[in-house]
């Protein structure tokens, strides 16, 4: 539910509905390769590298179960009846509130990144999404990286031309370009 999301539960890792042993295991087997991948390229960074965990979400936080019946679920959820419903997630969110509510994000990236996205009229919301939990990739770089690390989510549909729930959708080299600068600073500011 979304209330157990803000309180730090996420959603599994394999979905449930991932029930044939062979999917499984390459499921398993390609996560294990990415999270490898990940460890070796973090591992190059030397004591005063910095990380941005830059990653995009849907534009509504839709409240349906992850369970078998997902797909079905979802269909309805962004019926053009059903879907204004759901609430309006932040523009741009800063994942940086571990589950006491304490900040991780260090607090001159923050500020550059708000002035940034300020400037070209973007919004950016201090952990209003969810929670850093600790089960996450995320939380391990930010531990890690302390006070070196942002980790960052955009809504889909302001890089998305168009959004579209259940298409591969395009990014539009336009729309992500009002985002770079404020990034940039934001990068710059980490590694002061």
């Amino acid at each position: 539910t979304p209330e157990a999301f803000r309180e730090g539960k996420v959603t599994p890792g394999l979905m449930p509905w991932i029930t044939d042993p062979d999917d499984r295991a390459l499921l398993m087997t390609l996560h294990a390769r990415y999270v490898a991948e990940v460890e070796r390229a973090a591992s190059t960074l030397g004591r005063d590298g910095a990380m941005l965990l830059l990653h995009t979400y849907a534009p509504r936080s839709v409240d349906v179960s992850v369970d078998v019946d997902i797909v079905p679920n979802l269909r309805r959820a962004y019926t053009p009846e059903v879907e204004p419903t759901w609430p309006l997630r932040p523009e741009v969110d800063v994942i940086h509130r571990d589950l006491e509510g304490v900040p991780h994000a260090p607090p001159a990236a923050l500020a550059a990144l708000r002035d940034g996205l300020a400037a070209v009229g973007v919004a950016v919301a201090d952990g209003a999404t969810y929670p850093l939990h600790p089960s996450t990739l995320a939380w391990d770089h930010v531990r890690r990286h302390a006070g070196r690390t942002l980790c960052i989510e955009v809504r889909r549909d302001l890089v998305a031309a168009p959004f579209s729930p259940f298409e591969e959708m395009v990014i539009d080299p336009a729309l992500v370009e009002r985002f770079a600068g404020p990034l940039a600073g934001a990068c710059a500011a980490l590694l002061e």
